[in-house]
């Protein structure tokens, strides 16, 4: 699970799709993890290839610096 507060989006939701749309990678809602309302996290899924996941975090990374 990922904290996604510092992004200022209103709710994980709004996050998932803006990740998925924008930036290229897919990221599941926190909310539907928890059974109290927690929209400050997102999951991301690590069961794929290599290149996958280094393409995943060369764009992950540029939201870091960007």
């Amino acid at each position: 699970m990922v904290d996604i507060s510092p992004f200022g989006y209103a709710n994980d939701v709004e996050f998932a799709h803006w990740l998925a749309k924008d930036i290229g990678v897919a990221g599941v809602p926190g909310s539907v993890f928890f059974h109290t309302p927690e929209h400050r996290y997102i999951r991301l899924n690590f069961a794929k290839k290599d290149a996958t996941l280094h393409a995943a975090g060369e764009r992950l990374l540029n939201l870091k610096h960007g």
